[in-house]
């Protein structure tokens, strides 16, 4: 199929935001710490020290983001480099698309901590698709530096401008269908989003907890934990807790995530059915 011009071409983040964090932990672990923290004539243990840090910069080369082009007949989206190599690129032609509207998502990693997942602070807005085949996918516009957090990146904006003038052009709507809400729909839908996804007062059970009853037990009893079935309950208490704080909060992020681009999509719905001044 002829792709024709191409109009915008985003370049996303390269990596996934937690593999740099982790790459940059076993760098720092493996040129700094392990030589100091090694007996003499250890490190670097003929050089298998090297080889996390290796496979993990290999795995960062192979799921590179590649970008997002947006052409006169369709748009091609970002996907890890492996798979485009693989697969070849994948590009969704405009005829092929039922609905483009605002998505909304968080970075990944996010739900990896409560604190800032609850705020929301980590909320960003991408691209939904909807195929005629019932596909759905979120291209997304992760800017590279917060500088005042804008939920809106400028890549997006730039990318929402082009497909409003191609759609414009075209003589069709954005999105051509959407469940219809009224307004009391649409208020529950904003205040259910708007509720944090934990009480404070449970994240701070659940991370501060499990750390002072393991304190608490090696000052009290000493001699006890060497004991297993002393030992057993206590790591799973710590462990546990902390566990489900993230899982709930990561499930409850995902519906409030859904519940914003609900609510975008209705909103980009009635925008194109308002004429304009």
């Amino acid at each position: 199929m002829d792709r024709g011009e191409a109009l915008y071409v985003y370049r996303p983040v390269p990596y996934n935001e937690l593999s740099v964090a982790v790459f940059l932990m076993l760098v720092l672990g493996t040129f700094a710490f392990a030589p100091l923290a090694a007996p003499a004539g250890l490190f670097p243990l003929g050089g298998l020290c090297f080889l996390p840090l290796l496979a993990l910069g290999a795995l960062m080369l192979l799921t590179r983001a590649t970008p997002t082009v947006i052409y006169r007949a369709g748009i091609e989206v970002s996907q890890p480099w492996w798979r485009r190599r693989l697969r070849g690129a994948r590009f969704y032609a405009f005829d092929g698309i039922r609905n483009l509207y605002p998505a909304s998502y968080e970075v990944t990693g996010a739900f990896m901590s409560p604190f800032a997942s609850s705020a929301g602070t980590l909320v960003h807005v991408g691209l939904g698709i909807e195929t005629h085949r019932g596909e759905k996918r979120v291209v997304k516009f992760t800017p590279g530096v917060l500088r005042g957090f804008r939920s809106e990146s400028e890549g997006y904006l730039i990318a929402m401008e082009w497909l409003r003038r191609i759609y414009r052009e075209r003589g069709r709507p954005l999105v051509e269908d959407a469940p219809p809400h009224t307004d009391a729909d649409i208020a529950r839908m904003a205040a259910q989003a708007r509720e944090p996804l934990l009480p404070v007062e449970y994240i701070l059970f659940a991370f501060f907890l499990p750390p002072a009853l393991l304190a608490s037990a090696l000052a009290l009893a000493p001699a006890a934990v060497r004991e297993p079935l002393f030992v057993a309950p206590l790591l799973l208490a710590v462990l546990c807790l902390p566990v489900v704080a993230v899982y709930v909060t990561w499930k409850r992020s995902r519906r409030r995530n859904d519940l914003l681009t609900e609510m975008a999509k209705h909103r980009e719905a009635l925008r194109e059915r308002t004429p304009g001044p």
